[in-house]
């Protein structure tokens, strides 16, 4: 059996029942067109889910062809319109990515479906790989696509990441595949482009097996990073008090389980683009016992104050500011905000009994979480697995309709929401947390969707 379809068995026989369908994306790019082959080859049952972006001048054409080509092979297929007028003036890409990944969960609702497959490749993690090394940062900015992750109360599955592109091509030729080219792929300006057709071949000429060494390494630092995590978070009893940090129990640790942990503290503030010679100086403001009190701007929002025994992140101008969630986008743990009736909330990492609303177990692609106004087409998910529009709460609930325009709600990376604020939060499950998320809420209680 070709190593294409066995890397495809190999993970199915992990996730999946071995009865309901499998939701394929298909774009219509070489790589996806060929898994839709392997799949329809091993006679699994699929559904394919296309999104006609509108971006490119044969969108029509390639959804149409895919429509035709389904329909030769009796295979179910779900197309949504990504409409121009939707289309932002800036973060196209990252405003498709959620367009796209809305509507797989759609399909995988539909069709009662706990998988999704996409035909990402050796040669997509070892893009991804070098691009972060050479943008810089810590480790764990490193790791990214993974073989399996949690996604819509399933599994996203790729089941390709160790299988090169030369050799999806190789096949794709044999069997006289046809796909279409996107020509976007073949400019230089972006920087994707450049590493997949200059940078990329140039390793592969110096070290043939340059893409399996970049796929272990990933392979062994996402392994030696979830293992660190889970170490330093057993210092957090020890050094937290609240989110303060006991600055004499932090000196008293050795200087590179230091450095390690003070990663670690600013990583549940996302602070991961740091450079060295600022972590160098927080270190040394924490360490110097002549100077008790002091502060280190850390970024444009984030400064690190330390004050005797206890240092902390304090954001913007005044750590205690109130802020409304009109006035923000990016969810800050620990911080307050307030909705329109005054009611104050917060996100937190730890746990209390005092005001919890409701837990979320989140996956770091999901984070940080989002606040925005709720769209048409917004739903969130049910204890039984179905989901509600948020148009339908809100008129059960009888907002007025001058209140809903302005409503918001709070959204993951993935843009699921998670909390009709005020009013019902979402049911969120994960086999694979690597971080519990609380939230509290200080007023009457409100329909909770868990």
């Amino acid at each position: 059996m070709r190593g294409l379809q066995a890397s495809i068995q190999k993970v199915l026989k992990k996730y999946w029942d071995g009865q309901s369908k499998l939701v394929v994306a298909v774009s219509t790019g070489v790589d996806s067109m060929l898994l839709l082959h392997e799949l329809e080859q091993l006679h699994y049952p699929i559904v394919v889910a296309h999104v006609n972006h509108h971006l490119r001048t044969q969108s029509d054409q390639e959804a149409q062809f895919l429509v035709q080509y389904c329909r030769d092979h009796h295979i179910a297929i779900q197309i949504a319109d990504w409409n121009v007028a939707d289309h932002p003036d800036k973060g196209v890409e990252k405003a498709a990515r959620q367009f796209r990944y809305r509507f797989f969960s759609q399909v995988m609702d539909k069709e009662q479906s706990r998988i999704l497959l996409t035909a990402h490749h050796q040669n997509d993690l070892a893009e991804t790989v070098l691009m972060k090394l050479v943008r810089g940062g810590w480790l764990k900015s490193i790791v990214g696509l993974q073989t399996a992750r949690t996604f819509n109360a399933g599994w996203l599955l790729r089941p390709w990441l160790q299988i090169s592109k030369e050799e999806i091509l190789r096949q794709a030729q044999v069997i006289g595949l046809t796909w279409y080219e996107d020509q976007s792929n073949q400019s230089m300006v972006i920087q994707r482009n450049r590493f997949r057709h200059q940078i990329l071949p140039a390793l592969i000429k110096e070290d043939p097996q340059v893409l399996a060494h970049l796929g272990d390494f990933h392979d062994q630092l996402t392994k030696l990073l979830t293992f660190a995590e889970a170490e330093l978070s057993k210092y957090d009893e020890a050094l937290l008090d609240g989110q303060r940090l006991k600055v004499t129990e932090f000196n008293s640790l050795p200087s590179a389980t230091q450095d390690l942990y003070l990663k670690h503290y600013f990583n549940q503030a996302h602070l991961q683009r740091l450079t060295k010679d600022q972590l160098n100086q927080a270190l040394h403001l924490l360490s110097n016992q002549n100077k008790p009190q002091g502060q280190l701007d850390l970024s444009a929002d984030w400064r690190l104050v330390k004050t005797y025994q206890y240092a902390w992140l304090q954001k913007g101008e005044t750590a205690e500011a109130i802020k409304s969630p009109a006035d923000v986008a990016m969810i800050e743990l620990e911080e307050l905000y307030s909705t329109d009736d005054g009611k104050l909330f917060w996100f937190s990492k730890h746990k209390s009994t005092d005001h919890l609303i409701a837990s979320f177990n989140l996956t770091m692609e999901q984070l940080p979480l989002q606040i925005r106004k709720w769209q048409p087409g917004d739903r969130l998910r049910l204890k039984n697995g179905g989901h509600q529009k948020i148009h339908r709460i809100l008129i059960d609930q009888k907002v007025p309709q001058s209140k809903r325009t302005h409503q918001q709600v709070v959204v993951d990376q993935l843009d699921q929401v998670l909390w009709l604020i005020g009013r019902k939060t979402a049911w969120v499950t994960s086999q694979e947390t690597t971080q519990e998320i609380y939230l509290y809420y200080q007023g009457d209680n409100h329909d909770d969707g868990k």
